[in-house]
């Protein structure tokens, strides 16, 4: 990690969450493959490219919850946002 964000040292980087929103978003740049675990359902993100804001999670309503948020190696994050 650095001023500006983090890049994953292997295939087996992740990042945990607690999130209270209705919509979550991850900025990440490169190439590479981010995988979204949120209530034992996972979802596979394609990254390629520059930083890019990705939604990540979409909800109908305000909740809480936990993501796990796997990272191939090489791929930079740098920030969650919220809506």
């Amino acid at each position: 990690m650095d001023y500006q964000g983090a890049t994953a040292q292997d295939d087996n980087s992740s990042i945990e969450l607690n999130y209270h929103a209705k919509n979550v978003y991850l900025v990440a740049g490169g190439t590479g493959t981010v995988t979204v675990i949120r209530d034992g359902k996972s979802t596979a993100l394609p990254i390629s490219g520059p930083p890019t804001s990705h939604q990540i999670v979409s909800g109908d309503r305000v909740a809480s919850g936990t993501l796990e948020v796997r990272l191939t190696k090489g791929l930079q994050v740098y920030s969650f946002t919220y809506g």
